[in-house]
């Protein structure tokens, strides 16, 4: 064997004699156990409290003066019923309850959003953000609804 690869073997395994060592020691300490994070909803529970939080009269903190507004307008009453009768104000996050109400949306032929309805509608979602941000889980998306 040649004097420059047996020069090359001996620093091969003195890196290696070295060098495996720190990797046993360094993966020692690395904890590999995957970390899981709650979705950021967790906690909602889905179980029609929002809809009872709502229908709370407002010196309870609820929304009802604004649902009777609602009912009251022969045009806003017919998809608040829709929206009631598919459980919309009880879905775990703000685009599944949007995506449930969207065919009631559909179906009234609502196509602008300064249409009268969809004012009073977001009227009853913005005092649900207000009085009852924790059971509709509308606390902290980030969604502010009083800029609409």
């Amino acid at each position: 064997m040649s004097r420059a690869r047996k020069r090359a073997l001996a620093v091969a395994a003195l890196a290696f004699a070295c060098f495996a060592p720190l990797t046993l020691v360094a993966s020692a300490c690395l904890d590999v156990t995957p970390v899981v994070l709650p979705p950021k909803d967790a906690a909602f529970a889905g179980d029609g409290s929002c809809t009872a939080c709502l229908e709370l009269p407002a010196a309870q903190h609820g929304c009802d003066d604004q649902l009777s507004a609602c009912r009251q307008d022969p045009g806003c009453a017919p998809v608040l019923t829709c929206i009631q009768t598919l459980d919309c104000f009880d879905r775990p996050s703000i685009d599944e309850k949007l995506t449930c109400g969207a065919p009631c949306i559909q179906e009234a032929g609502i196509t602008a959003v300064d249409d009268p309805r969809v004012v009073a509608l977001l009227n009853v979602v913005k005092c649900g953000q207000r009085q009852c941000g924790v059971a509709c889980n509308l606390g902290d998306g980030g969604l502010g609804f009083d800029a609409l």
